[in-house]
Formats: C-alpha cells, sequence, structure tokens
C-alpha cells in the first residue's frame, strides 16, 4: 500500500506457525518503507553534508595511514597519534551505522521484498 501524502509504502509479512505439538502461533510484521532517500531540499542538504563527512574522513584516513607507514611502531607510542586512530574509527563506525540505520529505513523491493520484483517480472 503506498501512501501518497509522505510517500511512504506499507508492507505486512504474516506467518502461521503450526508445531507438531499441536496450537497455532501467529506471527506479522508491518513495516513502513520509504523507497525513495532524497525527496526535498533538506534531503539534498544532508546528502551534501554527507559526502564532505565521507571526504573529511577519506582524507584523514589517508594521512593518518601515511603516518603509520613514515613512523611504523613508534607511531602507537604517542597519545595524540592513538587519538587520531581512534577518531577515524569512531567516524567510520558512525558512518557505517548511519547507513546501516537508513538502509533500514529505506529499504529497496529487490532485496526485502523479492515476492514484489519476482511477480513485476512474471506480468512481462
Amino acid at each position: 500500500m503506498m501512501q501518497a501524502i509522505n510517500l511512504l509504502s506499507d508492507y505486512s509479512r504474516v506467518v502461521i506457525e503450526f508445531p507438531p505439538t499441536g496450537g497455532v502461533y501467529p506471527y506479522a510484521n508491518f513495516y513502513s518503507v520509504k523507497l525513495l532517500r532524497y525527496q526535498n531540499i533538506y534531503d539534498y542538504v544532508t546528502l551534501g553534508f554527507e559526502m564532505v563527512f565521507i571526504i573529511l574522513v577519506f582524507y584523514y584516513t589517508i594521512m593518518v595511514n601515511r603516518d603509520i607507514i613514515k613512523l611504523r611502531w613508534s607511531f602507537f607510542t604517542r597519545i595524540w597519534q592513538i587519538i587520531d586512530l581512534i577518531i577515524i574509527l569512531v567516524s567510520l563506525s558512525i558512518d557505517c551505522g548511519r547507513r546501516g540505520i537508513n538502509t533500514k529505513n529505506t529499504r529497496t523491493p529487490n532485496r526485502k521484498m523479492p515476492f514484489l520484483t519476482y511477480s513485476m517480472g512474471s506480468l512481462r
């Protein structure tokens, strides 16, 4: 079902389990999915900030890798260089975690709803 007002699609998964011991266990999940990630100007501003963040983390990672290659094991003896390494690891984990959260909210039909793509492909 598509909600045209806020561009969300809804889908549900209903499972009924019949265990060998008898009885019925119903299980239902209902999801609201934003299939289009960037829809208005604020979403594109967010995209711009995400790109700047990724570029800065990439540049900072190159600089720290250069220092590690140059100083070898003495890189890990200085506290500020260890803090630099921790900052990079936290930045990468935040970026990956945020992308994981966004992919949960912006599912694609190919991955999470294969029955839609299969039925659409069989109609052609």
